[in-house]
């Protein structure tokens, strides 16, 4: 990653996990370490197993990030792109599926409408059946190239739909 118009090299290490020296439950840990933002952090995310912790782990560096989001860029990209947001999980499977089903309808408007722009010019080459993810992956392939390196590039913004 890069910050700022100074392109200072950003580093962000994620270690294995593992279980937790400290934990008499079985909990295990994930450590990390970000380096090139002035002061080096180095945490850890605690989970009750292995892929928890490491979920967490990137929940904890996209927090750290995140005053930094405006001048940080990951091979030409935000940081959206190095470390999503997560749908939080912690009040419940029902908000999380709202929350799921705002995303799904989202990628689903947007998939719609790069399709609608491709398929005129004739440059949409396939379009694949299933979840909309898979439509939006199958338009921006078939895009040109200058697309292909901006994601979105072209297409209207997306409208917020409210759950």
């Amino acid at each position: 990653m890069w910050l700022g118009p100074g392109n200072t090299r950003v580093t962000v290490g994620i270690r294995m996990p593992e279980p937790d020296p400290a934990s008499g439950q079985g909990d295990w840990r994930c450590g990390f370490a970000i380096s090139g933002l002035g002061r080096p952090v180095r945490k850890h995310a605690y989970g009750v197993d292995a892929v928890q912790a490491l979920q967490l782990a990137m929940v904890r560096i996209r927090l750290a990030l995140e005053p930094y989001r405006d001048r940080l860029t990951w091979s030409g990209c935000t940081l959206e792109t190095a470390f999503p947001m997560q749908v939080p999980y912690e009040w419940g499977a029902d908000l999380s599926r709202r929350i799921e089903d705002s995303i799904e309808r989202e990628v689903a408007d947007l998939a719609g409408q790069i399709e609608a722009r491709l398929a005129p010019a004739g440059r949409l080459r396939r379009r694949t059946p299933g979840p909309s993810g898979r439509r939006v992956t199958a338009a921006i392939q078939a895009a040109p190239r200058r697309t292909r390196r901006r994601p979105g590039a072209g297409v209207p913004p997306v409208r917020a739909v409210r759950a």
